[in-house]
């Protein structure tokens, strides 16, 4: 009886050591994706802070665009008097 119940514990005790060695490989998987996932999302911040620098330099550049075309336009109107 005794024997019986050792090995039925023994084979209990492997049972979980091998869901725990699963589990470790599964935690271990999922820190993997998790730091990859962290790096995408500052990578991608980072880019979304120079798209919105850019687009800054973009709308002050239009702006002395519009600025120097509005110029030209009067002189062009007073030359044409």
């Amino acid at each position: 009886m005794y024997g019986f119940l050792e090995n039925r514990v023994l084979e209990v005790e492997e049972k979980h050591r091998e869901e725990i060695d699963v589990l470790k490989s599964e935690k271990l998987h999922v820190e993997d994706i998790l730091s990859k996932q962290n790096g995408l999302i500052r990578e991608m911040g980072q880019q979304l802070n120079d798209a919105m620098h850019n687009n800054s330099i973009l709308q002050r550049q239009q702006a002395q665009l519009m600025e120097t075309v509005g110029q030209l336009t009067t002189l062009v109107s007073q030359y044409n008097r």
